[in-house]
């Protein structure tokens, strides 16, 4: 018998328990790596069959792969050792890779999960939780919904609108899921803080139910090892391979842990990023519960009533059996709130026992707060912050504070007071360091909207040294918000984020109607980010990367970067490592964000030496048709020699091409890259001795992007460029006339060695 208690709500269930052991068993171990091993092919197909004959309803069909494991050789086997094993086997040599490398099935699938939205995470701590008394209707109706073995649905959508406590629902019915040994797996989508990749979403909650489900973590084993290649296939792919599959094998099985369905939870499903990918989520585990109705998983979702989600949970042609509630604002909600804020100046008058009355809130002073907040935790949440921060040790100055300017807005909506309340905090920010400020928060809601997000600074330390801040200017600038950030003190800060409490606070700074002189712009945070990326590229190339050759290293395995304003011994390398990483994948991309360029990041650009960049193709043609139509009366991107140095260049990058012919560019580049013609095409970018001649080649079989400077032009580099022609099956001579590239046999070199007609047959950039 395990007792867990829903705040206000106690219940007892029966479950089954089992001891955790010290290790794995030897038997379920080799059950896992070597599941190919069967005692006979008739008995494999059998166990196939009756599989397939489970799930045919579903429409997917589960291989071999999938198979219920057999005793094994090893079975039972215990207390022995067995050093560096030869294990031969059809596919055994990905297992032994596997264990050779020295990494478990878990840290394989680590890289492609978000360990921080789990339910347990250090990023989320503490955590939202329903306060004590509080939500006792929904409570109770969730946990009626995990131990009736009657019920109706196998998935309930909980929606809201913002600020109604819908993550603290969800985070605590977690929680009594975990206590009961019933959660398989939670997942906590946040926008603001880079918590919504949904290609991160399966493998996470594979991730979590492999560590609380050894039986699920041997078959999600056996369908790794049988497609190494699963973890970069589509989520629908994973889905049925490393969810439906495992479970549905689990279930022909018996196992006892399963005999009770586990509980998985995807809270904020609104935030993840894509509306297709929210509601092919929603299609995904509507299909399963519809076309499998006895899968033992319980699904709670958990977002705001958005259109296009309302859309997906209500259509008649492609239906999702599942219950919807909602957390509505109403008498419940509203004493409830009440409640919190009770518990709120209570531990406020606590805290700051020397400075505040004993009768403080006065009554009035409790209601018209109770008023404003109206049934919105968000509200209640945030103000109690405001209140009680310790950076003002004044609890009852700043409570007068908000109730004058509450005031002054009589009849405001409690969404509209919120924004007051926003309002109000961030109007105590000096005048001389807002700017500051705003540039701070332009790059936390701008920075995860770049492509590459997943190598932003991961760290406050290093998201301060990107800024090119002092550690007293960047604290100095979120001295005020501490009510809304949550901001890490200095001694941990090169461990954690800055991290918004809610998301309302993001949607606020981004609606100029709402925030007003305090809204965050996009066109001035992505010129922001530009300007911070190429000047520490600009330091990175010229210090490290002279003497890469034209093979970019971006390891970044050299010297630290030099005047970091704010690091210790210890982090300078790993902080360093950041900062070039995410400048260079973000350089170009953030230019391309930018509609109208000032002349600040102009001049950047123009200084810029463009001799030693790492080139990705798209990134590329991409900023040079931007810079094309920012700046191209300059001259800093042109199709005509300007000078002796361009000649030079050209020259090179003739002994490269061996001759073959390269006319200029038609600019902008996307007029050549997406024609259907093969082409080499080439163009300059930079002036002077910081130009660089660049040359664009595609066909049929590919198609590549090349960077010369001066002196580029060695005899490796022409064999390599050579034999990337013969690998893409570039054309020869007559294909080149049929096709409209001429030939020119007088230009042709012969160097560094001749380049007979045979290596010329099929030969094409790539």
């Amino acid at each position: 018998m395990i007792s867990a208690q829903w705040y206000g709500v106690s219940y007892v269930t029966n479950v089954a328990c089992s001891h955790p052991s010290s290790g794995m068993p030897i038997d379920a171990l080799f059950d896992a790596l070597l599941g190919r091993l069967k005692s006979s092919a008739r008995r494999r197909a059998e166990a196939e069959r009756r599989i397939l004959h489970q799930t045919s309803d579903y429409g997917n069909q589960v291989g071999p792969n999938s198979s219920t494991h057999s005793a094994g050789f090893f079975n039972h086997a215990n207390g022995f050792i067995i050093n560096q094993p030869t294990m031969i086997e059809n596919r055994g040599q990905i297992v032994n890779h596997m264990l050779s490398s020295g990494k478990t099935v878990l840290e394989h699938l680590a890289p492609h999960t978000i360990p921080d939205a789990a339910m347990d995470s250090s990023a989320r701590h503490p955590p939202p939780r329903c306060h004590p008394g509080t939500r006792l209707t929904i409570g109770s109706t969730l946990e009626k919904w995990v131990h009736n073995p009657e019920r109706q649905w196998n998935v309930i959508w909980l929606h809201g609108p913002a600020g109604t406590g819908k993550s603290a629902v969800a985070q605590t019915f977690a929680e009594c899921c975990s206590e009961n040994g019933r959660l398989g797996a939670a997942f906590f989508f946040s926008r603001p803080n880079n918590r919504n990749d949904p290609n991160c979403v399966v493998p996470s909650l594979a991730y979590q139910m492999a560590i609380s489900f050894p039986e699920y973590k041997a078959l999600m084993t056996d369908q790794l090892v049988s497609d190494p290649q699963l973890l970069h296939k589509a989520p629908r792919v994973q889905f049925r391979k490393l969810i439906l599959e495992p479970f549905t094998i689990l279930q022909t099985q018996g196992h006892e842990r399963i005999r009770e369905p586990i509980i998985i939870v995807l809270d904020g499903l609104d935030e993840c990023h894509g509306e297709d990918a929210q509601c092919e989520i929603v299609e995904m585990i509507g299909e399963a519960v519809r076309l499998k109705k006895d899968l033992p998983i319980l699904w709670l979702i958990v977002s705001r009533p958005e259109p296009h989600l309302k859309y997906m949970f209500s259509r008649t042609d492609f239906p999702v059996h599942c219950s919807r509630e909602e957390l509505a604002i109403n008498t419940e909600s509203r004493g409830d709130v009440n409640t919190c804020l009770r518990a709120g100046f209570a531990a406020i008058k606590a805290k700051f026992w020397d400075v505040t009355d004993p009768s403080w809130p006065s009554n009035d002073q409790f209601l018209a707060v109770a008023s404003a907040a109206d049934g919105f935790f968000v509200f209640a949440s945030t103000l109690l912050k405001y209140i009680g921060d310790s950076t003002y040790a004044d609890p009852m100055a700043r409570l007068e504070n908000f109730l004058s300017s509450h005031k002054s807005a009589n009849g405001a909506s409690s969404l509209e007071a919120l924004d007051l309340l926003y309002e109000q905090i961030l109007s105590e920010i000096p005048e001389d360091v807002l700017p500051i400020t705003k540039r701070i928060l332009s790059y936390v809601t701008h920075i995860p909207k770049l492509s590459w997000v997943d190598a932003q600074p991961s760290s406050a330390q290093a998201f301060c040294n990107f800024l090119n801040m002092s550690q007293s200017a960047f604290y100095r600038a979120l001295r005020k918000l501490h009510s809304l950030i949550e901001i890490p003190v200095p001694e941990v800060a090169s461990e954690y984020p800055l991290r918004f409490f809610h998301a309302s606070f993001e949607e606020y700074l981004l609606d100029p109607k709402r925030s007003g002189k305090f809204v965050v712009e996009r066109e001035n945070a992505m010129a922001s980010i530009a300007k911070s990326c190429l000047f520490w590229y600009k330091v990175d190339l010229a210090l490290f990367h002279r003497d890469d050759g034209h093979t970019f290293n971006h390891l970044h395995q050299h010297g630290n970067l030099p005047d970091l304003k704010w690091v210790s011994p210890e982090n300078e390398e790993s902080i360093s490592r950041e900062i070039a990483r995410f400048s260079e994948l973000h350089c170009w991309n953030s230019c391309c964000n930018v509609s109208h360029a000032d002349m600040d990041l102009l001049k950047q650009i123009h200084e810029f030496d463009f001799k030693h960049i790492r080139l990705l193709i798209l990134d590329w043609t991409d900023f040079a048709d931007w810079l094309w139509g920012q700046d191209f009366s300059s001259g800093i991107i042109r199709t005509e020699p300007a000078d002796d140095y361009d000649l030079q260049l050209m020259r090179d990058m003739e002994i490269v091409t061996s001759g073959q012919p390269v006319n200029p560019t038609t600019l902008p580049l996307c007029l050549a890259y997406y024609s259907g013609f093969r082409s080499q095409e080439y163009f300059f970018v930079g002036y002077g001795s910081n130009a660089s001649i660049f040359w664009l080649s595609k066909c049929a079989n590919g198609s590549r992007i090349e960077m010369m400077n001066r002196g580029g032009s060695s005899p490796e580099r022409a064999a390599e460029y050579q034999n990337w022609l013969v690998s893409v099956g570039w054309p020869d001579s007559e294909n080149q006339d049929e096709e409209g590239i001429q030939s020119d046999d007088e230009t042709s070199q012969k160097e560094p060695e001749p380049v007979t007609d045979e290596e010329n047959v099929g030969s094409q950039w790539h």
